[in-house]
């Protein structure tokens, strides 16, 4: 069903997946630039087309169209001889699993993508679907990356930006400009706090009310930073990474990352404070997700070789698939 062709690809439907360069036909899990490439025809949900969209037109006035197949949730597409479903894999807007069965067979295989277990304020819950084989990023396998409870990080993210503001200085948090700043700009919303978003960001953010996540663009609770880049007073400021900025009070600079749980993190992101807010799934996650899928076997991609010897010692066959000697996998 699956070969590797420095890539996933579905053989029998000769169907890419989250490939890097251009291919006739290809799956997008979602709209993060290092899952997609400009294809002749993308697979993808209706969220992620609009993304995926928005992000090939940049630079190009906006007038650049690309032949999208949109596959909302749950709903079954016959491709080449195979029947598709795609399924929230809660990691931004739009982000899908895609489950695949050939009907010839009955053997079924689950594609991951990046997932989260868990809620989001900004995207789907992650729905999981059983299948014989499972494909699964595996960004965290390692015991260092074990992610403090959600719920106690927001707090502490809220404490220190309240702190930031008593302080008469401003709140600047770095964050990737698709699916992170959302998530951000949603949990400071929703504890009273005013954003100011980048430019790129905030027209990402147009794109996920057009969807039906509330941002407060329409309230005032979000408003634009205009292009002399000059942050307001009384709001959080959420840029980019490595993105520059002018603030009249002294900037208090976040980052919101997975790789917080690292020692010395925020000496390698250059800011005062980072926090662990993923949205990827964790160590603990990982594991678990191969259980509740409980497939005959894994492949892991994304990650370190050790988590693959983990999960073999657990009882849960698996091999790594991004290995350049691994031609046809079954």
């Amino acid at each position: 069903m699956l070969i590797w062709d420095d890539g996933l690809v579905l053989a029998k439907a000769n169907l890419a997946v989250d490939f890097q360069r251009p291919r006739p036909c290809a799956f997008v899990s979602h709209a993060h630039a290092d899952h997609f490439a400009r294809h002749e025809m993308a697979l993808c949900t209706p969220e992620t087309a609009s993304l995926y969209q928005y992000r090939l037109a940049r630079g190009r006035a906006g007038k650049s169209k690309h032949r999208v197949k949109e596959m909302p949730y749950g709903q079954t597409l016959e491709w080449g001889g195979l029947l598709l479903t795609t399924w929230p894999a809660g990691h931004c807007l739009g982000s899908a699993m895609l489950h695949a069965c050939d009907p010839e067979t009955g053997e079924t295989l689950l594609y991951t993508g990046d997932f989260k277990l868990g809620p989001s304020r900004t995207s789907r819950e992650i729905e999981i679907p059983r299948a014989d084989i499972l494909v699964m990023e595996s960004t965290f396998g390692t015991p260092q990356h074990r992610l403090p409870p959600r719920d106690e990080v927001i707090g502490e993210f809220l404490r220190l930006v309240r702190r930031t503001f008593e302080l008469e200085e401003t709140p600047v948090v770095y964050a990737y400009s698709l699916g992170k700043s959302q998530e951000v700009t949603r949990i400071l919303l929703d504890a009273g706090l005013q954003v100011q978003q980048e430019r790129s960001i905030y027209e990402i953010s147009e794109i996920y009310e057009r969807h039906g996540v509330e941002l407060g663009l329409q309230s005032g609770g979000v408003v634009p930073l205009l292009p002399e880049r000059r942050a307001l007073e009384d709001r959080v400021l959420i840029v980019p990474p490595r993105y520059r900025f002018e603030t009249k009070r002294p900037p208090t600079t976040f980052a919101v990352t997975g790789w917080a749980v690292e020692s010395g993190a925020k000496y390698r992101y250059g800011v005062d404070h980072t926090l662990p807010l993923s949205d990827h799934a964790d160590y603990d996650d990982l594991i678990e997700m191969v259980r509740r899928v409980g497939p005959k076997i894994t492949y892991c991609t994304h990650g370190p070789a050790a988590f693959v010897d983990r999960l073999n010692e657990l009882g849960l066959p698996a091999r790594p698939i991004d290995r350049p000697w691994q031609q046809r996998l079954f």
